[in-house]
């Protein structure tokens, strides 16, 4: 049936819209399954190094299961995403995440529609930050330099991509309108549960 991807810095919003697609749309979150889930925890675990080829394998297998979903998926974060932070993070040049790129765009599924989650920086650290209350362990890092480094290469992956775009500020929408944005994009409106 197809399956779209949520893209974004951290703090922008795209588990609180997936979770606004699934409940209000139907949309399955095929990166929410168990196994996609061990996946990524196991991508998290491996030296610095190797995180993106880790991080790239689960976004294969991210992209598999929602290419052959019965029902119209979403992931949360593709391969866009883990090159992006590969690249805010220094990780890797921009030449070879361009490179990188190409190979992605020749080996994994294409989504119906990519949507890019964007919001004022203010916005998005202080949800960070409140984030950061609830889940004390995780590791956003909220410097300006990567947040600018990475709005930059993820915007070049995704004009790359050529994949039908929709961006969206998710501080002049709710989380359900921006669900109903996304729904009607792709046609999927009325297949609310």
């Amino acid at each position: 049936m197809g399956f779209i991807i949520i893209e974004g810095d951290n703090g922008t919003g795209k588990d609180t819209v997936a979770d606004a697609l699934s409940s209000m749309h139907g949309f399955t979150i095929i990166s929410r399954q168990k196994e996609m889930i061990r996946l990524e925890h196991n991508a998290r675990t491996v030296a610095e190094t190797e995180r993106t080829a880790a991080f790239l394998g689960y976004n294969h297998a991210c992209g598999q299961a929602a290419a052959a979903a019965p029902n119209r998926g979403c992931l949360v974060r593709y391969w866009i995403s883990t090159l992006a932070a590969s690249f805010a993070d220094q990780i890797l040049p921009e030449d070879e995440i361009l490179t990188m790129a190409g190979e992605c765009l020749r080996d994994m599924p294409a989504p119906d529609l990519a949507v890019q989650l964007v919001c004022p920086e203010a916005i998005r650290v202080a949800r960070i930050m409140e984030r950061k209350i609830r889940e004390p362990d995780r590791r956003d890092d909220i410097t300006t330099t990567r947040s600018a480094r990475y709005r930059l290469i993820s915007g070049k992956l995704l004009d790359l991509s050529g994949y039908p775009l929709l961006r969206i500020d998710t501080a002049r929408n709710t989380p359900g309108q921006t669900a109903a944005q996304i729904a009607t994009a792709v046609g999927a409106e009325d297949h609310g549960r």
